[in-house]
């Protein structure tokens, strides 16, 4: 994709798109942007004729010489067969995203980040650098800082519409395990074994989980009770829990998250939790190619936290983020980094 049509982009488009895509009606989107309906509708339509064939805008049945009402952005359409556009779109931005990470040096943590987009730049860098003094950290150049914050804004704007997503898989789990292991998180010692299972292996591909969770090493994590949630890919619960456990001990009281992220598109991400409630949601993770954390405060599903950098590659395992050299702090408009 050229890069120029990225640069087209404005924040108001990208966020409009992904709550569509989500399934949030027009309606709503409108008045959560404070835009009226008429206005939310222009930017889908120019967005669409800006990543989408002609062809999908002419010829079509009852079309007329006037542009016609983009049905991909018609709620629910994400499940949809037209559902197809809304990947190829964050497909493209994410290949875009990937070749501007591309030109980076890569031995070192770049932070594609803006001031404007984070609001938390100046604070993160140092607390950060303070940490980790042996990894250098840079800014994306200036002549793409313009790219950088409209594929960063687009991420962080996708976790904060997850919220919608989450709902309906809250209801679903609830219809099928007869309680909502998210909510239900703190009273899950009793369940453990079923709640375990399935988040070590949601898809149900792995015969072999129930083996895998037999260990003390799951019975001392998950009996620990400053653990609220948490969510692995099966294939590295070993390891993981070998490097969970260790830091379980040390967070009580004082809300920090840690998070695991595996690098292949394939995988789950990996979280843990510890006190004040907090939820970490894998594909909010997911969206970035940056490790990074995205929490919301579960009562009231509000995003308290957006994204901090922890990376130290583990040799044994080069795709997953496997160890944290800091704890990232969990909190309402505060940044902090502690070893």
């Amino acid at each position: 994709m050229p890069t120029d049509k990225l640069l087209d982009l404005s924040p108001l488009q990208i966020r409009a798109f992904l709550l569509c895509a989500s399934g949030v009606s027009q309606k709503e989107v409108a008045k959560r942007l404070d835009r009226t309906p008429a206005t939310i509708c222009e930017l889908l339509q120019d967005l669409a004729e800006t990543f989408l064939p002609k062809s999908d805008f002419v010829n079509q049945p009852g079309a007329t010489n006037k542009k016609k009402r983009n049905p991909l952005f018609k709620r629910d359409s994400a499940l949809s067969k037209k559902g197809e556009w809304v990947r190829e779109i964050l497909h493209e931005v994410d290949t875009a995203f990937r070749n501007l990470e591309n030109q980076v040096s890569p031995n070192r943590l770049s932070l594609g980040f803006t001031k404007s987009c984070t609001g938390l730049m100046d604070a993160a860098l140092p607390a950060l650098a303070q940490a980790l003094p042996n990894i250098q950290y840079e800014l994306i150049s200036d002549s793409s800082q313009v790219l950088a914050k409209a594929v960063v804004s687009a991420r962080i704007d996708a976790a904060i519409v997850l919220d919608e997503v989450l709902k309906r898989e809250s209801a679903e789990a609830k219809q099928k395990w007869g309680y909502d292991p998210l909510l239900s998180a703190g009273g899950f010692a009793q369940k453990s074994r079923l709640y375990v299972s399935a988040l070590a292996d949601p898809l149900g591909k792995d015969s072999s989980t129930d083996r895998q969770l037999n260990n003390d090493q799951t019975r001392k994590l998950f009996s620990d009770k400053t653990i609220k949630w948490a969510w692995y890919h099966h294939k590295y619960l070993p390891d993981l829990f070998g490097q969970i456990t260790q830091y379980s001990t040390n967070l009580q009281g004082k809300g920090f998250a840690i998070a695991y992220p595996l690098h292949d598109q394939e995988s789950l991400y990996g979280c843990i939790i510890a006190n004040k409630g907090m939820a970490i949601l894998p594909e909010a993770v997911a969206l970035s190619r940056y490790p990074g954390i995205v929490g919301y405060d579960l009562p009231n599903n509000f995003p308290v936290w957006s994204y901090n950098v922890i990376r130290h590659r583990s040799n044994a395992h080069p795709h997953v983020l496997s160890t944290c050299d800091t704890l990232v702090q969990c909190g309402k408009g505060n940044s902090s980094a502690t070893q």
